[in-house]
């Protein structure tokens, strides 16, 4: 009888393990689709605008100026694309757990300034005119030097003030940082978009891919971009996440150590006033 209860008992488990796998299969496939469906719209917006645009300059009496748009047109497809597969890329290093850093010495400063400048010019480009782009830092800071990868952290900051131009018809992008006491380094990107971008945004960061809520329903993005955030900031040891604002938009805040260098000894000029406002 001891036999025949312990025969019971292991077909009761290979029974439970066999519907378990044919669960995590059933998951897997639901995810593939998901992926290709993800890809698939995300691709043939750009792809089908170079193609029309490509049609377009075929034609003979097409003016110098408007062949000139549509080279602009197809050359910004072109960068989306390759964002794109970037993306993925990245997305796929994270999931295998293959995501590398080169850390070095790097200015905090120096990096605030070189995102304003830069989406300075890509708020014009966007036409955000009726958008306050501000960059902000504590006062009175020195160049504050840490140990970090300069483009990893350009990535996840430049992200996240793209996506709030992106989502702001109007009001206030404004990011920077501050020190809390000697030990945390907090950046920060609050705007004035849509506040619902808050509750979806904390869940994918959170990894709750089957909560239902979608980021594509809100700024037409696959979600990507916040999953690779959050596998960065992992890497580097620190925290991110999202809240509501008062500008009934979002703020997302990253908590990083602060490991200052011996370069905080020196006194640099950078030549870039924190307190800008474009």
């Amino acid at each position: 009888m001891e036999k025949d209860d312990l025969y019971r008992s292991l077909m009761v488990r290979i029974t439970e393990l066999e519907n378990e796998l044919a669960g995590k299969e059933r998951e897997v496939i639901r995810m593939r689709y998901s992926f290709l469906s993800e890809i698939s719209h995300e691709f043939r917006t750009p792809i089908h605008a170079i193609m029309g645009f490509s049609e377009l300059m075929t034609n003979e009496n097409l003016s110098a100026e408007d062949r000139e748009e549509y080279i602009i047109y197809i050359q910004e497809c072109c960068h989306n694309l390759l964002d794109m597969f970037e993306q993925m890329t990245d997305s796929a290093m994270a999931e295998s757990n293959d995501l590398k850093l080169q850390e070095q010495e790097m200015d905090v400063n120096e990096l605030m300034c070189d995102l304003y400048q830069l989406f300075r010019i890509q708020k014009h480009r966007m036409e955000k005119y009726s958008v306050v782009l501000l960059l902000d830092s504590p006062e009175n800071q020195e160049p504050l030097w840490i140990t970090a990868d300069p483009l990893r952290l350009r990535q996840v900051l430049g992200g996240l003030i793209g996506n709030a131009l992106k989502l702001s018809q109007k009001g206030i992008v404004e990011f920077g940082y501050d020190i809390s006491g000697e030990s945390d380094l907090r950046f920060y990107v609050s705007d004035s978009g849509q506040g619902g971008l808050a509750k979806a945004g904390q869940l994918l960061l959170e990894n709750y891919s089957r909560s239902g809520y979608s980021l594509r329903s809100l700024t037409n993005d696959s979600g990507f971009g916040l999953k690779i955030t959050k596998a960065i900031i992992d890497a580097m040891q620190g925290k991110v996440w999202v809240e509501p604002n008062a500008l009934n938009g979002s703020t997302f805040s990253i908590y990083f150590p602060l490991h200052k260098t011996q370069k905080n000894m020196r006194t640099t000029d950078i030549g870039c006033d924190l307190r800008k406002v474009i």
